[in-house]
């Protein structure tokens, strides 16, 4: 069976995107899982517990092949991230969060679009 994604990018791999990339990978859900984070000891914390595949604290690094990005931070830096991942995924990619609120997040990211049909859901 093939895997629905090839490669998915999380920002921020603390409990909530940790847990995803575990579920990610034990589920065999994607090729690779890219944790991206500002702390280099929580990123390789999330290496070594299996969470993620390949790390990095430079976001368009971590997002520049990606099919799938999720964003696991904060909600106030979610749109700002967002709109930043966007400028480097390939075409097609999708970007949603594990945001506790949405309104407010799809509302500043309706306008401008995203560039090169990145959708965010």
């Amino acid at each position: 069976m093939a895997r629905p994604f090839d490669r998915v990018a999380i920002v921020g791999v603390g409990l909530i995107g940790g847990s995803l990339g575990l579920a990610l990978r034990r589920r065999e859900l994607a090729s690779e899982v890219i944790g991206i984070g500002r702390n280099r000891r929580s990123l390789n914390i999330a290496k070594r517990k299996g969470a993620v595949t390949r790390t990095t604290t430079d976001v368009a690094q971590g997002v520049g092949e990606a099919d799938l990005v999720v964003l696991c931070t904060p909600v106030e830096m979610i749109p700002e991230l967002a709109r930043r991942a966007a400028d480097h995924c390939p075409p097609g990619t999708l970007i949603t969060d594990a945001g506790s609120t949405k309104s407010e997040i799809v509302r500043l990211l309706a306008k401008p679009k995203l560039p090169r049909d990145v959708e965010y859901i």
